[in-house]
């Protein structure tokens, strides 16, 4: 065998060599490539998975979000409802117009006998209302009392009331003073006297023959009361069985949030106000994104689902939340079950083309090295 026909045939072993290391390289790629999508579609499908999830949380949150922001919106509007008709009431009009002509307004007179009189069936009948503290036997001890209704003049002082109105004083006088003339108005909550929730409301008393306008209003309506038993049931949806589920009422002052109603950790309402840059902090969130939805943390630290909705007629913002360690439970359960299976799946299919990718491989190789074993030993010959 000449040198020439020997180095033919070595070469067309290197090449048939080298062709089978570049097709087994491609078909290992290949492999891989097919591996890496089917775990690519599979996280992708997890995490479609989970955007589902959250949309059907973010409408149920707000379906209770809108029934309790609904419920609470009109307890505001049914206050002020209830002085506003005493306002239109024309006997009132009448009276409140002539006891501001009389010299001596402490004097007892008809006027002020039938105002204390209307004043102190209203507040009886529309909560304005609450036991007045201090001794009825010491009496150099002034009684305080904390929730009523009163009538003020044009200048904003005091004619009549009824039993138990606190006294004009403080942020009763700033909330008065703040609200524009032929305006209606309602204070942001407060702790009164006794430590309790309060707020007030406000409304304009016009004259009989005048328009709606604050030339016309010739004195104001006041109605102060204690809120606890009336504003907090509400905060409750009926048949929700949701165990961490929770509705709350915040507000900004200064630079913290401040909790207006109760909290599941125990502390009660306009105490232990938490400050507005603590890290991803959920009542934060809801004061400056209304209307939001999103995924944050509490103020006991615990990461939930929350949706917001913010009042017009008050700073407020209403939260309802529930934590994810709850809502998104089963769901993630779910999915990692599915992941894990896909990935399962995935995992034996490749191996099952590797093992067959493998002997198809062994097999050529081990005919190419006989095939060229003979060829090899033709060209000997």
């Amino acid at each position: 065998m000449s040198d020439s026909s020997t180095s033919s045939v070595a070469n067309s072993q290197e090449a048939a060599a080298k062709g089978a290391l570049v097709k087994m390289a491609a078909t290992g790629l290949v492999l891989i490539g097919i591996a890496a999508a089917g775990v690519f579609f599979t996280f992708q499908f997890a995490e479609n998975e989970r955007e589902r999830e959250l949309k059907q949380w973010q409408i149920r949150l707000g379906i209770v979000a809108d029934s309790r922001f609904a419920d609470i919106d009109g307890w505001l509007e049914s206050q002020l409802g209830e002085l506003n008709a005493l306002a239109e009431n024309q006997s009132l009009q009448i009276y409140t117009d002539q006891l501001q002509e009389l010299e001596d307004r402490e004097a007892p007179s008809l006027e002020a006998d039938s105002l204390n009189t209307l004043l102190a069936a209203v507040a009886e009948r529309a909560g304005f209302k609450a036991e007045i503290k201090g001794s009825e036997i010491q009496a150099n001890v002034e009684r305080v009392g904390v929730a009523g209704i009163g009538i003020l003049d044009k200048e904003g002082v005091p004619l009549v009331s009824s039993p138990g109105m606190p006294p004009m004083v403080g942020q009763l006088k700033a909330f008065v003073a703040a609200t524009e003339k032929g305006e209606r108005g309602v204070s942001n909550m407060f702790l009164n006297s006794s430590g309790n929730p309060a707020m007030a409301f406000l409304v304009p008393v016009f004259g009989v023959q005048g328009d709606q306008t604050a030339s016309s209003q010739i004195a104001t309506i006041v109605g102060v009361k204690e809120i606890a038993s009336e504003l907090y049931p509400l905060l409750k949806q009926p048949g929700n069985t949701d165990k961490s589920a929770e509705t709350i009422i915040v507000r900004r002052k200064d630079s913290s949030v401040q909790y207006l109603t109760p909290r599941n950790d125990g502390n009660p309402p306009l105490k232990n106000d938490l400050t507005i840059d603590t890290p991803n902090l959920a009542a934060a969130f809801a004061l400056d994104t209304p209307g939001g939805f999103g995924i944050k943390v509490d103020y006991q630290d615990n990461e939930v689902l929350l949706t917001v909705r913010a009042f017009s007629q008050v700073p407020w913002s209403l939260i309802y939340k529930i934590d994810t360690a709850e809502s998104l439970a089963e769901a993630e359960n779910r999915i990692r079950t599915i992941v894990i299976a896909f990935i399962g799946i995935i995992v034996l299919v490749f191996i099952g083309l590797i093992a067959v990718w493998y002997k198809g491989s062994s097999t050529r190789a081990t005919e190419a090295a006989t095939r060229f074993e003979a060829l090899s030993q033709r060209f000997q010959g």
